[in-house]
């Protein structure tokens, strides 16, 4: 699934489902919104990166980092992600729960 700025793989990983956010709303706390929506939609996070500019050595295992332009766009982030309640990658629904849910945090949706 891609939305904007944000990509959700279940394909990306053998065990967990793959969140990658390119770039950042200019405002503070994003990273603790983030893990706020994580816990509301039921997710556990496993393993988390986030990589602020193109001079860290990016791990093998983040290659949706690679070309990520840092200074026009601002820090990437990569979650590994599974289910609280069964331990399996996420389903087609929590995964649009996640994209709306970003979506208004990041400042760029609305509710209806």
């Amino acid at each position: 699934w891609v939305y904007g700025n944000t990509v959700i793989s279940n394909t990306a990983h053998p065990m967990y489902t793959e969140l990658v956010i390119r770039g950042e709303p200019n405002k503070p706390g994003f990273l603790l919104e983030i893990a706020t929506v994580m816990s509301a939609i039921g997710a556990t996070v496993h393993a988390m990166t986030i990589q602020g500019d193109e001079a860290f050595e990016c791990a093998p295992e983040c290659p949706a980092m690679f070309d990520h332009d840092f200074s026009s766009m601002g820090r990437c982030f990569r979650f590994l992600l599974a289910e609280s309640s069964t331990g399996s990658k996420l389903s087609a629904g929590r995964v649009a729960s996640v994209l709306y849910t970003l979506d208004l945090v990041a400042g760029k949706g609305y509710q209806p």
